[in-house]
């Protein structure tokens, strides 16, 4: 029911412009064929076309026409709108499930004096327990290779360390 509603409401802008014209010549038509039957009926030149009636029905076709393609225009103005606003939202939705995805992705901190790679939310080395830099890497932009697989726990604060690491991470206490 609500897929491509943008789309739809174009389709029925376009619709009722092709149906008010319809409407307005048959209107256009009604009123010359009425307006020379009253003539003849009231005794006026029954040969003549009235020059009056002709007018009337052609304002009435033009301002037809004009009506239906003004509500036309404002139609399809307005599904343009509501498929361009479904592009947006579709379009922030799928920024906001990458944004989510990339926060998900586990955190490094690279030590300036030493080079090793730390835990994203460390603030000392767990080589030398020299302070850490605020910018974070991701997994994917650091070299995987330096990472070690097993961890060690500090006694201090029971955060999880690199195998390697001499200092905790997060106090800074000395591991080994």
């Amino acid at each position: 029911m609500f897929n491509n509603p943008g789309g739809k409401l174009k389709e029925y802008g376009y619709t009722v412009f092709i149906i008010g014209i319809i409407v307005s010549v048959i209107s256009g038509i009604v009123i010359w064929t009425n307006g020379n039957l009253l003539q003849k009926i009231s005794g006026g030149s029954i040969g003549g076309f009235n020059f009056w009636i002709f007018i009337v029905g052609a304002i009435i076709i033009a301002v037809g026409i004009f009506g239906s393609y003004i509500l036309a225009i404002f139609i399809v103005s307005f599904g343009e709108l509501v498929e361009n606003s479904t592009i947006l939202v579709n379009l922030e939705t799928s920024q906001v499930k990458q944004s989510t995805l990339v926060s998900h992705e586990k955190q490094y901190k690279k030590c300036n004096i030493c080079g090793a790679i730390n835990d994203g939310d460390s603030y000392t080395c767990s080589e030398c327990g020299s302070g850490l830099p605020k910018s974070k890497i991701s997994q994917s932009q650091m070299d995987k290779t330096s990472a070690t697989g097993s961890f060690v726990f500090c006694p201090k604060c029971n955060t999880e360390n690199s195998k390697s690491a001499k200092y905790c991470c997060k106090c800074g206490t000395k591991l080994k």
